[in-house]
């Protein structure tokens, strides 16, 4: 959202704009929003114009203070409209919609955005960024998935490893059993009818050195790094900015969170066995601390032939490629463990924890952990863009994952 220089007038905020987004003492804006705001001058003071004869315009700064939002084509741009030419009743329905923003500049157009902005340097504007190719799919070119793994453990000191690179550095130590681990989420309020109906749902995995045991999970893009990571499975999720699992984060993962779009997390954990999570889940039990209803749903010795920390990455990868969506009912965290449940340890029939999800069109999809997920992207119609762009992530899937392969043998 792009937003005039003086947003505020005696002291009072302009129409249009949430005043939790800004530090009205001194006027300045918040930093890290999820609203994206920045100001008319400094937007377009980042923007530069290639190709003379069609022009794009490339914006290239920090967004809002996120180190991960750094290069973006611009799109499109809309401007809102003045609030008195609509009906109150249309207001109320579409306050978010269309009729409140009217498009102004399309990349298309030839002529230079910032001189549109010029003539009405007083209103609020918004825009469509696009990112490069490979951003979506991974945080980094060339090293696809969506996937991290944090071990605070490891000899050379706490590290934090993603995509492709896991496969490189993680260890090849044993997995030996895995667990699901379902809850409800402490509020610290009166919980609603959906509040005591959503569960979330993780996988324990256990070492034979018995050790540490690991966390995975599935759940919001960005969530951890977007939330100063504070994950629930740390005694100091609370401790004061940065916690020891947010200074290992690296900037390409700080960004805000997308709830249509899913990562899959591993942690290493200060349990050494399943026993001592149980213990660590029930210490934090309560709607004034971090567990709700926790129920430990599915126990079971893992029984995949190729089952090293390193192997397992790979499979999370395999599966985070072939669809980085997220759906409450259909795509979530507890059909992930679902399926992750059911590869690791060789059973059919291990359903999602709540009846809702699980009787709402889901189907175990065990095998996307197996299967490099670049031999299923296609597209019927080759004519148009979306071909081109599908065969873009294609290849550029297929060169990393043909390059892991090299580097290993899977096969040993």
């Amino acid at each position: 959202l792009i937003i005039p220089d003086e947003f505020t007038k005696n002291g009072k905020l302009m129409k249009g704009l949430n005043p939790r987004d800004f530090n009205l003492e001194d006027g300045t804006v918040k930093l890290r929003r999820a609203s994206l705001l920045i100001t008319q001058s400094n937007f377009f003071s980042c923007i530069t114009k290639i190709n003379e004869g069609h022009p794009r315009y490339i914006w290239h700064g920090v967004l809002n203070g996120w180190p991960s939002l750094r290069c973006f084509e611009l799109i499109s741009m809309e401007e809102r409209r003045g609030m008195s030419i609509i009906p109150t009743q249309i207001q109320l329905k579409a306050s978010s919609g269309n009729l409140l923003w009217k498009a102004v500049w399309d990349k298309k157009d030839t002529v230079d955005p910032s001189e549109i902005v010029k003539k009405n340097t007083h209103h609020l504007y918004r825009v469509t960024l696009r990112g490069s190719p490979w951003t979506s799919f991974a945080w980094k070119k060339d090293n696809p998935g969506f996937v991290f793994w944090y071990e605070p453990h490891h000899a050379g000191g706490p590290r934090f490893t993603y995509g492709m690179e896991l496969t490189r550095k993680l260890s090849n130590d044993i997995c030996t059993k895995i667990h699901m681990v379902s809850h409800r989420y402490a509020i610290g309020r009166k919980e609603s009818a959906r509040d005591r109906i959503t569960y979330h749902s993780v996988c324990v995995l256990e070492w034979e050195h018995g050790q540490y045991c690991s966390v995975v999970e599935l759940a919001y893009l960005n969530g951890i790094g977007g939330y100063q990571g504070k994950s629930n499975f740390y005694d100091d999720r609370d401790a004061k900015v940065p916690n020891q699992l947010f200074r290992a984060f690296p900037p390409e993962l700080i960004q805000p969170w997308l709830d249509n779009k899913a990562e899959i997390r591993g942690y290493d954990v200060e349990a050494r066995n399943f026993e001592e999570f149980k213990k660590f889940i029930l210490k934090y039990e309560g709607n004034d601390k971090r567990f709700v209803d926790p129920v430990f749903n599915f126990s079971h010795e893992a029984r995949l032939t190729l089952r090293s920390k390193a192997q397992i990455a790979r499979y999370l990868i395999n599966y985070s490629t072939r669809d980085a969506d997220y759906a409450t009912l259909k795509r979530n965290c507890q059909t992930f463990a679902a399926d992750f449940c059911a590869f690791v340890a060789g059973k059919k029939n291990v359903s999602p924890y709540s009846p809702l999800v699980s009787s709402v069109q889901w189907e175990n999809k065990a095998h996307y952990f197996l299967y490099d997920s670049y031999a299923y992207e296609s597209v019927k119609d080759h004519s148009n863009a979306v071909y081109a762009k599908k065969e873009q992530r294609r290849e550029q899937l297929k060169t990393s994952f043909l390059a892991d392969r090299n580097r290993h043998d899977y096969d040993a």
